[in-house]
């Protein structure tokens, strides 16, 4: 006989008495700076704050954004080129696994074995609409707020060499799947997020060169509903 089992009005199966719930950890407001790219005339748009181990995050900007990284307890998010001021704001909302709570009242749900807590009504838990593939445009309910977690990252690297007045030359451009909000939901675009050439400063006759990485095909990402979480 299974324990607390809870279902939403679509028959989802939402909370139970065994699996923890992810939780709002904490809101940051990550401010987005030029940095220099070494070697080229140009620059990328990055903002870093740590992240915990376990934790997921979701971004929402009112410019293309993206997570870029998360390494070494540390967060990087980039912002596309075009059109976007300095110091521009990546919201971030932090979950993580529910742990403790100092509620008197609500509802509260245990591990049926461990005792572990797995749900607190005073939480703010991590709300999923869906799953979305590639790039376009999604409509979603316009009296709401959303925010997306990164499953799969569309990045592309296009890197080339020539010669030109018998002086080496370097060229590299960088593609990243970005997200933008919409009147209407979200947009999950293709941005160019750098472009630039630099000179090698090795005279000399050379083949022209060029190579070209993609991370993935499809980019992947979750939307989740952060209405009133920040």
């Amino acid at each position: 006989m299974p324990g607390f089992q809870c279902f939403n009005s679509a028959g989802n199966f939402q909370i139970d008495g065994v699996f923890k719930n992810y939780v709002l950890d904490r809101v940051i407001e990550v401010v987005v700076v030029s940095e220099a790219l070494q070697g080229f005339p140009t620059s990328v748009r990055v903002g870093r704050t740590p992240i915990n181990p376990g934790e997921i995050v979701a971004i929402r900007s009112a410019y293309p954004s993206a997570v870029a990284s998360v390494s070494d307890g540390k967060l990087e998010v980039h912002q596309g080129r075009e059109n976007v001021p300095n110091n521009a704001i990546v919201t971030c909302y932090f979950f993580a696994p529910i742990s403790t709570s100092n509620a008197t009242s609500g509802l509260q749900v245990f591990h049926e074995v461990s005792g572990d807590l797995l749900f607190c009504a005073s939480k703010k838990p991590i709300r999923v609409v869906r799953v979305v593939d590639g790039h376009g445009d999604f409509s979603l309910d316009v009296t709401r707020t959303y925010a997306t977690v990164l499953i799969n990252q569309y990045y592309r690297l296009i890197t080339g060499g020539f010669t030109q007045n018998n002086q080496g030359t370097k060229t590299i451009q960088a593609e990243r799947s970005m997200v933008i909000p919409l009147s209407t939901g979200l947009r999950i675009e293709t941005t160019v997020e750098i472009f630039g050439a630099a000179f090698n400063g090795a005279p000399g006759e050379r083949q022209p060169e060029q190579a070209s990485s993609t991370s993935v095909g499809v980019a992947k990402h979750l939307i989740i509903d952060v209405t009133g979480y920040a």
